[in-house]
């Protein structure tokens, strides 16, 4: 009886039959280059307009990330927790807005939006990428958080066993980029970190010199591409991009 007059909506908005081969998925991406950066755009129509986008920014060389694991990983983890603009709570509740589902951490930024709010998340995942704040009150948070997750971990066979794998995989020097620290070792960064490093680090380091963007889902490639351009165009990092490789050694 309640639904006996029940009308359903007639759907409007149906996502494409998309062939999901390896050969479709390389024909359909618009490839551009803008300056460093590197755009994959593949327009398609989604259920629900939604639209997923992955950003990384490409940054460091092996010299200039010597002995910076511990910064790197302060910084990336800062973001999100208060920029020039925004508190940290300030931004929880505009993501929530902008229905952006994923995170802004590390070097870049990985999120699901939909398609009326897509410009306005991008706006606000390059603002948070470039202008964090670095709140004080906030980094003894996230060191004593990370103090505290690693300490509890001293007992975990699980951890204990990665310890010792990695040192038998260790091929590279303390402080190396590809060093792989030992739980003790991590406790001990975490301690002495300092507040000016993840600035310095961030500072010096980010930026969209070299960068590579996937955006796949219901969006208007050629507006976006607009605003990609005018987001990163001018976001030059000091310090020259080269790839650290991780080589072979028996």
């Amino acid at each position: 009886s309640l639904l006996k007059n029940f009308k359903p909506r007639a759907a409007s908005l149906v996502s494409e039959d998309f062939e999901p081969s390896q050969d479709n998925i390389m024909k359909r991406p618009r490839l551009v280059t803008a300056g460093g950066v590197r755009l994959a755009l593949l327009p398609k129509k989604n259920r629900g307009e939604t639209v997923n986008v992955s950003m990384s920014l490409r940054i460091g060389n092996e010299r200039a990330l010597f002995g910076q694991q511990t910064a790197a990983s302060f910084a990336g983890s800062m973001l999100t927790r208060g920029t020039t603009r925004y508190t940290r709570s300030q931004l929880s509740d505009l993501f929530e807005k902008l229905k952006v589902s994923g995170r802004v951490a590390g070097a870049g930024a990985t999120f699901q939006t939909t398609r009326p709010m897509l410009e306005e998340a991008l706006r606000l995942a390059v603002h948070v990428l470039r202008e964090p704040s670095f709140p004080e009150a906030e980094f003894e948070q996230l060191r004593r958080q990370t103090i505290t997750g690693l300490e509890s971990q001293r007992s975990e066979p699980e951890a204990l066993a990665g310890d010792e794998i990695g040192k038998i995989f260790n091929t590279y020097p303390k402080g190396d980029w590809r060093y792989a620290p030992t739980l003790e070792e991590s406790i001990e960064n975490a301690r002495a970190v300092k507040l000016e490093d993840v600035r310095r680090f961030h500072e010096q380091l980010y930026g969209a010199s070299r960068a590579e963007i996937a955006i796949v889902g219901d969006f208007d490639d050629a507006r976006i591409e607009a605003v990609l351009r005018e987001l990163l165009a001018d976001w030059k990092a000091k310090v020259p991009f080269e790839r650290v490789p991780v080589e072979y050694r028996a």
